[in-house]
């Protein structure tokens, strides 16, 4: 998620300059881009003064930096969107988006689930029929 500065925020150009983490190789395709995503409640989100945060899960002690597309995704992620709605957010709020900003918030998620910050939302998995 390295691609795109969002609208009216004061945080430097070159965002790879900032030491912003490559992405991991969790599998996209693992990502359902239909499913609605939300954030586990432990999770604490601290935004630094440069618009960069860490989110951090007081319960396993695990952390996590983020930039500050990351950080307008993860405020989404509230159990009413999905990846699909997430890239709405993000071509609304953010200028210079590539075409591969899906795969990069699948990835983002993918890391989201791995380390226990996200999942998908349980209500609708409840409400959802068997085939």
């Amino acid at each position: 998620m390295i691609f795109a500065l969002m609208k009216n925020n004061t945080f430097g150009n070159n965002l790879k300059s900032k030491g912003y983490v490559k992405m991991g190789n969790e599998k996209m395709n693992t990502i359902a881009v239909d499913k609605k995503i939300s954030t586990n409640p432990s999770v604490v989100l601290r935004v630094e003064s440069d618009d960069w945060a860490l989110l951090y899960d007081p319960d396993t002690g695990k952390s996590f930096a983020v930039n500050p597309v990351s950080v307008l995704i993860w405020k989404h992620l509230d159990g009413e969107h999905t990846v699909k709605d997430l890239l709405e957010v993000v071509n609304k709020n953010c200028v210079d988006v590539p075409g591969k900003a899906e795969a990069h918030i699948k990835k983002f998620i993918g890391q989201l689930f791995q380390k226990g910050m996200a999942q998908y939302n349980e209500q609708q998995s409840r409400g959802m029929k068997s085939k």
